[in-house]
């Protein structure tokens, strides 16, 4: 019976998960339908453009300011990918592995 009760309260805990994410979403959109109705034609444009992810109007400028995190994160996450990969096994396997969420954390953390 407490097996039962244990897979019925971390069903209901995925569900109300689920459910939140969704009311969460819900709200966002409202939020953004509100905002676009108060913009100008001219912004509603840019704004939809951006949203949708257009590249118009953006320009080298840009790139640019992205290329020194580009330059430091990518080697980062290349050389953590292993790791990552263990960790979506579960916790309880990662740590049976010898990797730890923590340290991982903390390393990251550490590079931002």
């Amino acid at each position: 019976m407490r097996f039962r009760t244990k897979g019925r309260r971390d069903f209901t805990d995925k569900t109300r998960l689920l459910l939140s994410g969704i009311g969460i979403a819900a709200g966002i959109s409202a939020t953004m339908i509100i905002i676009t109705l108060k913009l100008t034609p001219e912004s509603y444009t840019f704004v939809a453009n951006w949203l949708a992810g257009s590249i118009w109007g953006s320009n080298w400028k840009f790139v640019m300011a992205l290329l020194p995190w580009l330059i430091i994160l990518l080697p980062f996450v290349y050389y953590k990918i292993n790791v990552m990969n263990v960790l979506s096994l579960g916790d309880q396997t990662a740590s049976g592995l010898g990797n730890s969420w923590s340290l991982l954390v903390h390393h990251t953390s550490c590079i931002c």
